[in-house]
């Protein structure tokens, strides 16, 4: 090209920014998925720890109810719902959560639960691929991904009290 020739400097300009945009464009939707997957991964997280801590408190308050530390009634999302523990906008269309409690089979007469075993069923398997790799659960099989949480109760106290029979406090 001459020196003097004119619009050279706005046709490499204009063959800059087509380059440009059409990466942009390429790159756009990839980049997309990938922030909205981290979004959801997050807040799956942040829901899971809500409901191991909506499981403990309603726990704690069932132990105050009963007076036992077996359970009378089955621990349910539907049950932290219902006292308000949890909110009922936690049961989403990308995911749906469910809440049980494993017992320990130690004494033969009675058993207090020790584990909160959270399941999350998600239908996308992308999706529940994604959370899989981002959340690390437990276990996932073919719908669900399964965290596992702890009680945390003292019960020391409550031992010495407590009929050993029943697994109610005397």
């Amino acid at each position: 090209m001459k020196p003097y020739q004119r619009g050279a400097s706005t046709l490499d300009l204009l063959i800059a920014f087509s380059f440009a945009l059409t990466l942009c464009l390429l790159l756009l939707p990839t980049v997309y998925r990938t922030l909205e997957l981290t979004t959801k991964a997050r807040a799956l997280k942040n829901d899971v720890a809500q409901v191991v801590q909506a499981s403990n408190i309603w726990y704690g308050k069932e132990i105050m109810r009963t007076r036992c530390l077996t359970l009378q009634h089955p621990l349910t999302i539907g049950a932290l719902m219902d006292e308000g523990l949890v909110d009922r906008q936690i049961q989403t269309l990308d995911w749906n959560i469910e809440v049980t409690s494993i017992d320990n089979d130690t004494n033969p007469l009675w058993n207090r639960p020790t584990r909160f075993v959270i399941t999350v069923t998600v239908p996308d398997e992308g999706l529940r691929n994604a959370m899989h790799q981002a959340l690390s659960p437990l276990s996932a099989d073919n719908s669900a991904l399964i965290f596992d949480a702890p009680i945390h109760a003292d019960i020391a106290n409550t031992l010495a009290i407590m009929d050993r029979n029943t697994g109610c406090l005397e």
